[in-house]
């Protein structure tokens, strides 16, 4: 497995002039061979669209287009994809108008023309690594955790089972964890877990959501061996209920506010609970298994995502192959098709996990050694630190 300093770095241009795009494209021909994938977009409208369908590790943005002026055109990039780096592109060498941009959000403003392939490269790779740096900073100024939702194409593809190896991968780390089940009807962390909650979940469904805050919800995690807090889902038949969406943001806001990384639990239908939750996490891992049916079912659920305003850039693809499919479709291929970033493969471990199973202690810690264990921490770390798999 290959880190994201492995792949090239997607760039996003935003040019309207094909003789400044071409050059552009000349000058990034320049550097390392194979570093860098380009697109175009001619306009703001286009480049938002871009955006919400595709992950770009930067933007590089002429602040004078067809449908867009100025430090709007900025603005309507950042807004459309917070996370990514932005690299003004300008044919004004303007002080005052490079400030402003900076200020509103933009890592470098460059030249056009006034660039060689050298600094472009470095101009590029640093604002990767400030935007990286400023949602750190972000994080931290707002006192809150790091929110990671797990939702499965379908059922029975091994969503639980990451989740929780996801957040006890975490707490191998040092870092304070918090992992919840998000669902209405029966949890099975208990039973991965070998655990009998004396509350859980519904308890706290009870409470006004104005009420469910932290005080509240530390009351109900379970403190585990190893470190990780745990919320449990409904246990019995009379526990089972819909979750509102205002539940669904204020547990998760309470348990940022305990824990540096919140792992979410979710089933893999519709509801408004999933759909409050989606929003508000950093990161969605998608999980499939590499097969047609289940990469048809991931495009209907990434439709889905969108349509409640969680673009493809926030979503990165966990693949699960949990039998050993001969017929397993290509990485690249799963890519392609869906439209997102994968940041691991968890191959097949039938019996490693039937012994964590029986161990209660997750497989990243039971047998941390085995290759499916390896692969659960390395996906997991992709997913704190916004790498990804290089499967080309």
């Amino acid at each position: 497995m290959e880190d994201v300093s492995d792949k090239p770095v997607r760039v996003l241009l935003v040019e309207d002039n094909p003789g400044d795009a071409r050059l552009l494209e000349e000058t990034l021909k320049q550097a390392v061979a194979g570093e860098f994938h380009l697109e175009y977009a001619e306009q703001l409208s286009e480049a938002v669209d871009a955006l919400a369908h595709e992950q770009f590790d930067v933007v590089l943005l002429d602040l004078v287009l067809p449908d867009s002026q100025g430090l709007e055109a900025l603005l309507g990039v950042s807004t459309a994809a917070p996370d990514v780096a932005i690299v003004v592109l300008s044919g004004l060498d303007d002080e005052t108008l490079a400030a402003e941009a900076v200020e509103a959000g933009a890592q470098d403003y460059l030249i056009k023309g006034h660039v060689d392939p050298e600094a472009m490269v470095r101009s590029i790779r640093y604002a990767i690594l400030r935007q990286r740096a400023r949602a750190q900073r972000l994080h931290r100024q707002e006192g809150r955790g790091m929110i990671m939702g797990f939702i499965g194409a379908k059922g029975g593809v091994g969503t639980t089972t990451v989740a929780l190896n996801a957040a006890s991968a975490l707490c191998e780390q040092n870092r304070i964890v918090a992992a919840a089940e998000l669902r209405p009807c029966f949890g099975t962390f208990s039973v991965q877990l070998r655990q009998t909650p004396a509350e859980n979940l519904s308890h706290l469904l009870d409470l006004d959501p104005e009420a469910t805050d932290a005080s509240e919800v530390n009351a109900r995690l379970v403190r585990l061996p190893h470190g990780l807090s745990v919320l449990f889902g409904p246990q019995q038949v009379d526990e089972f209920g819909e979750i509102g969406p205002e539940h669904a943001e204020a547990l998760i806001k309470a348990l940022a506010d305990i824990a540096e990384y919140v792992v979410i639990d979710l089933p893999c239908y519709p509801s408004s609970a999933n759909e409050a939750a989606l929003r508000a996490c950093d990161v969605a891992g998608l999980i499939v298994a590499p097969d047609a049916p289940c990469i048809e079912s991931a495009k209907v659920t990434l439709s889905l995502l969108e349509s409640w305003g969680v673009g493809r850039q926030g979503v990165r693809i966990v693949i699960v192959n949990r039998v050993g499919l001969l017929t397993a479709l290509p990485l690249d291929h799963i890519r392609a098709e869906l439209g997102c970033e994968i940041v691991g493969v968890v191959p097949p471990a039938i019996e490693p996990c039937l012994r964590a199973q029986q161990s209660g202690i997750p497989l990243v810690l039971d047998e941390p050694e085995s290759v499916a264990a390896l692969n659960l921490a390395e996906l997991t770390e992709r997913l704190a630190t916004g790498q990804v798999m290089a499967v080309d």
